[in-house]
């Protein structure tokens, strides 16, 4: 069975819920476009050497597996994808749906493709696979079929919306965890604001955390669980101390090089400077490579990707007339860490965001470096062949770098020893009945994209809430 059957059967919760996104028409097929991608074996297996029990490559290959369904392809279009040689690890039958949404006949694909073949860099096998190096045609979260964003409410929710024992409060705030005659460390359950109205769920099991890596340790540290220095100055009871409720926060930065593209070659640009609609209708992501030192996720977007820049240099800050391509390099493995914590006991407050990026002076070195191999890239044949000019912000990293929007690990699934907030069954430490599942308690960033990961994680959690359960 699948998380959604799972979790249905074991509690009775209330959740908050993103409403699904209207059905688009054929020109906007692509709308809410979101890569799917895995993680190399390596960054997984650290999980397990971290001291998390149970959590490596091996198990992720399983929860991939319930998690997605991979799209058919036929025989000519999987030559031009250059996924005519994979050999799946098995057959994913699982709710999200998954597609190679762009455009299969671009040439920027095949040129993609040949290019890192060329450098020894081709993926010979299905990435979730577990491959170390290698360039590959990305898949996305679009259902092959409805041509719209196929994600946890319609792959999930919409299965099960109807059982009588899963109840859905939408415009809802939970205020804080409840813990038994309000002293010990037991959940009890939640206290939470619907309207004008505050009122309070009991759990008859436990209380299941998945606030999300800024929400998460927001809720714990108005609950009493967190620092307790952080606590007190915010006149909060301390119910467990957990110095590190907030800290451990990782990001994928993210950095581009825009390159014009050679005549008859079309990008999404055209669009985007006449109607100002592509970018919301598609990333023009569809490819990407996981490299060696310099190690990155790079990735390329079938239009110019303009970045803030430093007011003061001659940088166009864009979008300009013409038809461009990014390459983009994504830090795999930052070195920096940041925070998110609390400065008020109000609930509706939002938490203070420190993801102190390029605190590393090693990160950005590295980082620098990567970039640099970018135009490496963009010079090699056959991708050069598509390419005019680069345009190059005249300051990149401290000014052009941004996120990515890759965030986890404030809930850290670590031993607490080492600044662990969970323990591998993703219940609190000190804390009964609390248990927390999102990326939140993701402990190391994984490469590229976290929604592959985040789904598998979810799978694996349903099975141990089943396991605790006995069901």
């Amino acid at each position: 069975m699948k998380i959604s059957e799972r979790l249905a059967e074991t509690i009775h919760t209330t959740v908050t819920c993103i409403p699904p996104c209207e059905r688009p028409s054929d020109g906007q097929a692509l709308s809410s476009r979101k890569l799917f991608v895995p993680p190399t074996d390596a960054s997984l297996d650290a999980w397990s050497t971290l001291g998390n029990d149970g959590w490596n490559s091996d198990t992720f290959k399983e929860y991939y597996s319930k998690a997605f369904t991979l799209p058919k392809v036929d025989q000519s279009s999987r030559k031009v994808l250059g996924i005519d040689g994979y050999s799946l690890y098995n057959t994913p039958n699982g709710p999200h749906q998954l597609s190679y949404a762009g455009n299969p006949e671009h040439p920027v694909l095949e040129a993609w493709m040949t290019t890192f073949k060329n450098k020894g860099y081709h993926v010979s096998n299905d990435p979730f696979l577990g491959i170390p190096v290698g360039a590959f045609t990305s898949l996305s979260s679009v259902d092959p079929a409805r041509k719209e964003r196929s994600y946890a409410t319609s792959a999930y929710y919409s299965l099960v919306k109807y059982r009588t024992n899963l109840e859905v409060l939408t415009n809802a705030t939970v205020e804080k965890i409840l813990f038994k005659d309000g002293h010990c460390t037991q959940a009890i359950g939640v206290q939470y604001r619907h309207g004008d109205n505050v009122k309070v769920v009991a759990a008859s099991k436990e209380v299941i955390l998945a606030a999300g890596v800024l929400q998460s340790p927001k809720l714990l540290e108005l609950s009493g669980i967190g620092n307790k220095s952080i606590l007190r100055s915010n006149s909060i009871e301390t119910v467990q101390d957990l110095p590190c409720v907030g800290e451990n926060l990782y990001d994928h930065p993210v950095c581009s090089i825009s390159y014009e593209m050679v005549e008859g070659v079309e990008t999404l640009d055209s669009d985007y400077t006449v109607g100002k609609t592509s970018l919301l209708i598609s990333m023009g992501v569809d490819t990407y490579a996981y490299l060696p030192m310099p190690s990155a996720a790079y990735l390329s977007v079938l239009r110019q990707h303009p970045l803030p820049i430093d007011p003061n240099s001659d940088s166009p800050s864009g979008p300009i007339h013409g038809n461009f391509i990014a390459l983009v390099a994504t830090l795999s493995q930052p070195l920096s860490r940041g925070s998110v914590h609390i400065t008020s006991n109000d609930p509706l407050a939002a938490p203070t965001i420190d993801p102190n990026y390029f605190s590393s002076e090693i990160g950005i070195e590295v980082y620098v470096r990567q970039m640099l191999y970018l135009d490496t890239i963009a010079k090699s044949s056959p991708f050069s062949k598509l390419l005019k000019q680069p345009l190059i912000p005249k300051k990149y990293l401290r000014t052009s770098a941004i996120s990515m929007w890759h965030m986890g690990g404030t809930c850290a699934m670590l031993p607490e020893e080492k600044g662990g907030v969970v323990n591998p069954k993703l219940k609190v430490y000190g804390v009964d009945n609390l248990r927390i599942v999102d990326a939140s308690a993701i402990p190391l960033i994984s490469t590229a994209n976290l929604q592959s990961t985040v789904y598998a994680f979810a799978e694996k959690a349903a099975d141990l809430i089943k396991q605790d359960c006995r069901l």
